[in-house]
């Protein structure tokens, strides 16, 4: 005596296995943009006791929404540029020795070949 499965489970595990698939391409596709959804929320977590004490003092939910999105947008940039303007000297400073940069790199890698024995140097584009 053969058992076989009702054709009722059968779609319904055929339909949970689309489900299931359909769940994955949409997770595949959005991961990129998983950072910036966290980083919507955690404002939105800080700033809104802050929109709501600024409702309660009548201002305008635009007129507060607004300027705490000028200001987080300033609070999150200044470290950023202030962060550029310290690195730019020092990649000037490595741009103008890259010559120097290079050489050493060499030599480094070809200290390394001599110890290992394998040639890495060839596969390397400088």
């Amino acid at each position: 005596m053969s058992r076989q499965i009702p054709t009722i489970k059968i779609r319904q595990i055929f339909i949970l296995i689309v489900i299931m698939y359909i769940l994955y391409l949409i997770g595949k596709e959005l991961a990129p943009y998983l950072g910036g959804l966290l980083g919507a929320i955690t404002l939105y977590v800080l700033l809104e006791p802050v929109q709501k004490w600024l409702e309660a003092k009548k201002w305008k939910p635009s007129v507060a929404s607004s300027l705490l999105i000028a200001f987080s947008f300033v609070i999150i940039l200044l470290p950023i540029v202030g962060i550029g303007l310290m690195m730019s000297s020092k990649v000037k400073t490595a741009i103008d020795n890259s010559t120097q940069i290079t050489e050493t790199i060499k030599s480094k890698v070809a200290e390394t070949e001599n110890l290992i024995g394998v040639n890495l140097s060839e596969n390397i584009n400088t």
